[in-house]
């Protein structure tokens, strides 16, 4: 290692008694002797390393400086140089376009890289830190709060340098364990409970949390609950004694969910559930699954070792262990820490065997590969094409489960793309959208009627809607919707990102968005308050995808206990167990596409000079908004019909689109729905949806002697409203001199 460096100022003796390495092996080779990279000579000017003071005392805030030149005459294509200090700043990598020479480093910024393995990797073309094959990968998977850039800038002295820039890096994000004050008193009081269990039994029990809360704490995100795993007793007996300890203590008698496993589901494990201050925490055992010769899972689980556990999961990302009492994470697989650095999924075991003990995995598999943007293992994506695990996932998974799963990756906002790409290309779409099926029950499916169209088309419905939901993202983003928890810079689609450029920013998607309308003008009178939902604009994103998804069924039709229903809303409801406004929300848009592109259609291109035509075209969208907008889970969200509406229009120019390219047609089918929303902001009308009567019931039926029932409710909808539309800042003395003086409108 000294043979490759020379330093010009002192540098600890960790940063050479680490092993190097280089990304391109044909150079190196490794001695197994003395675990170090050997190969050809190189001279001391090759490289060179000076390590920097910072401006600070504060040695854990000191600014490390590496500067490298790699020159044409020597055979070093690449090499990896570890740093140990942990400075802040950006990082700018150079190299000259002109002469190939990577220049310098400023600014170098890895955290404490002797602890946690980051690595320089100086490439052919780029120094950074990470993978030979991306750019934009980092070595140490969590080292970096922000992607990184790529740009050409010009040299003060003339030269054209190609620079990688990582920019605003505020919080790196070393790999250890940062307990939260409340996490902390927990597993203070869990290591309470196994000590009291030790002196009142003899028995010792050691305690872990285990799975994802280890997985996002190590990358640095937010955690919601815990999944604690104890190695002498099945889960509801330590749950047990939890509770009992805090009810000795005065911390009151706690409630515990008992969920019994279920192996003809591929629920193989007990759990119990309670709330400890405030977070919900599930106990189970640490398990050792015995199987059969049909790699079958026998109804036995037995106390297992963490090593046995660790292999059973599904994940060796998720196969990681806290430990409470050592404080200390423990990697069983060998792998889990590696795989969360260089950002893999990977099976503990063979990928069919983990597969096969559970398919649902498959679903969680494209789940955390999108939601952290992970590459999926060789062998994985293999065993998701088996048609054998994918029958078994068909058979012995409930809907409601992979139901569950398929939500979160469409509310994975920022993965959602390729999620739906990873769905089709492994041929999921009738795992999780399956075909109604006539029941023997008395309250099953009695009938299934229609045809089901190209399910391609469903995911191309979806590439086109996700292209125009990034427009609105564009448009109004904030921080939280900013929020993406991927540690690795995403891949753009490049057709997408073209068709972005050409319709960002543009006249004709200026009123495509926002997606959900605001408060209403205070011109206009007598608006009533709609419910709102808690995430608006993910609700109204969840809702379009799977309106999308569903497109295929929009001809068939399902007969429930007598009633005649979209088999779409068949499938949401008693398959994937949707929740009622989504469900109410997704058969209202896809019942109303005709409508949609017939009211925009009806817009003329110019707003009307004639009064009457330009009532005329008032009623037209008012009463189209008012009807899309009847569903309580529509209301705000009514554009999202529109949206659907001009996604199913252009679905035919599919295959032109999905290269980046936006003929004039396209361009006007864009506009004419522009226009439409452009047009109901003008009139102010865009709010009618949460109008009420300007004058009721009881007012009406007196003025017009007429006794309440459904002509008085047809009079309102159809007069009165219409009258409202065509004069929104109106007020009610205005319109009951106008019934006064058209009495011949009521007749």
């Amino acid at each position: 290692m000294r043979s490759l460096l020379t330093t010009t100022s002192t540098l600890p003796p960790s940063f050479f008694s680490r092993t190097a390495y280089c990304v391109r092996a044909r150079h190196f080779r490794r001695s197994s002797s003395s675990k170090r990279f050997v190969g050809p000579p190189y001279s001391p000017s090759a490289c060179e390393a000076t390590r920097l003071k910072g401006s600070t005392s504060d040695s854990s805030k000191r600014r490390c400086e590496i500067r490298v030149k790699t020159y044409p005459s020597t055979t070093m294509s690449s090499s990896v140089f570890e740093s140990p200090s942990r400075p802040s700043g950006n990082i700018v990598v150079r190299r000259s376009v002109e002469t190939g020479t990577v220049s310098a480093i400023p600014s170098a910024i890895l955290p404490n890289a002797v602890a946690i393995g980051g690595k320089w990797r100086a490439l052919s073309q780029f120094l950074v830190v990470g993978r030979e094959d991306r750019l934009e990968r980092c070595g140490s998977s969590a080292l970096f709060s922000r992607p990184f850039a790529t740009s050409t800038k010009q040299h003060m002295g003339g030269e054209k340098y190609q620079a990688a820039e990582l920019v605003d890096v505020s919080e790196p994000r070393p790999m250890y364990i940062n307990l939260s004050k409340r996490e902390r008193k927990i597993c203070g009081l869990l290591e309470g409970v196994a000590r009291n269990y030790e002196a009142k039994e003899g028995r010792k029990v050691r305690v872990r949390i285990a799975g994802g809360w280890v997985r996002d704490k190590l990358l640095r995100l937010p955690c919601t609950d815990i999944d604690i795993g104890v190695d002498t007793m099945i889960g509801y007996d330590f749950a047990n004694l939890v509770s009992a300890y805090m009810e000795a203590r005065g911390q009151g008698k706690k409630t515990i969910f008992r969920i019994t496993a279920n192996h003809e589901r591929s629920k193989h494990l007990e759990t119990s559930t309670m709330n400890v201050m405030g977070m919900s925490i599930d106990f189970a055992n640490l398990r050792s699954e015995v199987f059969d010769a049909s790699n079958r899972v026998l109804n036995e689980s037995i106390f297992g070792s963490p090593y046995e556990d660790a292999y059973h999961r599904d994940f060796t990302i998720n196969a990681l262990f806290y430990n409470i009492h050592t404080d200390s994470v423990e990697d069983y697989t060998g792998k889990g820490l590696d795989d969360l650095r260089d950002g893999w999924i990977r099976t503990p075991l063979a990928a069919y065997d983990t597969f096969w003990q559970d398919p649902l995995r498959i679903l969680r598999c494209i789940r955390f590969a999108t939601r952290f943007n992970f590459q999926i293992a060789a062998d994985a994506k293999q065993a998701m094409l088996d048609p054998k695990i994918k029958e078994k996932l068909q058979t012995k998974i409930s809907v409601e489960r992979i139901g569950r799963e398929f939500m979160m990756l469409v509310d994975n906002a920022a993965g959602r793309s390729v999620a739906m790409r990873l769905l089709q290309e492994n041929m999921l779409y009738d795992v999780v959208f399956p075909v109604p099926v006539k029941s023997v029950l008395v309250k099953g499916v009695s009938a299934v009627n229609g045809e089901r169209h190209d399910t391609e088309d469903a995911f191309k419905l979806a590439w086109i809607v996700e292209w125009l939901l990034q427009i609105n993202s564009i448009t109004e983003r904030s921080s939280k919707d900013d929020a993406d928890v991927a540690v690795f810079l995403r891949e753009k689609d490049p057709a997408r990102e073209l068709l972005l450029e050409q319709t960002h920013g543009v006249p004709m998607t200026s009123h495509l968005y926002p997606l959900i309308r605001s408060a209403p003008p205070s011109s206009v009178p007598f608006n009533v308050p709609c419910k709102e939902d808690a995430n608006p604009k993910e609700v109204a994103a969840r809702n379009l995808i799977y309106a999308a998804m569903l497109h295929p069924y929009r001809d068939m039709t399902a007969t429930i206990n007598g009633d005649v229903i979209p088999a779409a809303t068949c499938i949401y409801k008693y398959s994937l167990k949707g929740r009622k406004s989504d469900v109410d929300a997704v058969k209202r848009l896809l019942e109303n596409i005709e409508g949609a592109n017939g009211a925009v259609n009806s817009i003329s291109l110019e707003v009307p000079m004639d009064d009457e035509l330009r009532k005329k075209e008032m009623v037209e969208i008012g009463m189209f908004i008012r009807n899309i907008a009847a569903v309580d889970a529509v209301n705000k969200k009514w554009p999202c019909s529109l949206l659907l509406a001009l996604g199913v229009e252009l679905l035919p120019k599919f295959e032109q689109l999905n290269q980046g390219v936006l003929d004039e047609e396209a361009k006007a089918m864009i506009t004419k729905y522009n226009l439409f929303l452009s047009r109901a902001r003008y009139y102010e009308i865009d709010h009618c949806f949460s109008w009420n009567y300007i004058v009721d019931s009881a007012d009406l039926s007196c003025r017009l002697n007429i006794p309440p029932g459904p002509q008085l409710s047809r009079l309102l909808k159809q007069v009165i409203m219409m009258w409202q539309v065509q004069h929104p800042t109106s007020s009610k003395e205005d319109c009951l001199e106008w019934i006064a003086a058209n009495p011949d409108k009521f007749e």
